[in-house]
């Protein structure tokens, strides 16, 4: 999994492109606690290159919607498989989806 980010002002955009899985969770968990930082409100997931989450990945993802303390999250772009999986899931609901 290959991560990118783009900062402006209190907007971070982390970009994935690969697989969410037990491989590569780790490393998006590290890059997540090294980058989400206090001054932070906005954070979009551009999942525009994620071709596959696993159970892990969404365990990041439900741990980063539980602490958001009044910021906002944004799951953009995710493809078709990873709807699927995050309905399927019952998370479809609680993350901001924007296509």
């Amino acid at each position: 999994m290959q991560i990118t980010q783009k900062r402006e002002a209190d907007c971070l955009t982390i970009s994935l492109e690969g697989r969410v899985d037990s491989v590569s969770s780790g490393d998006f968990q590290a890059y997540l606690d090294e980058n989400f930082t206090s001054d932070v409100q906005k954070l979009i997931l551009d999942f525009s290159g994620v071709d596959f989450i696993s159970s892990k990945g969404l365990r990041i993802l439900v741990s980063l919607y539980k602490n958001l303390n009044g910021r906002s999250m944004v799951i953009l772009k995710p493809n078709a498989s990873v709807l699927e999986v995050l309905r399927l899931s019952g998370l479809l609901n609680f993350f901001q989806i924007e296509q």
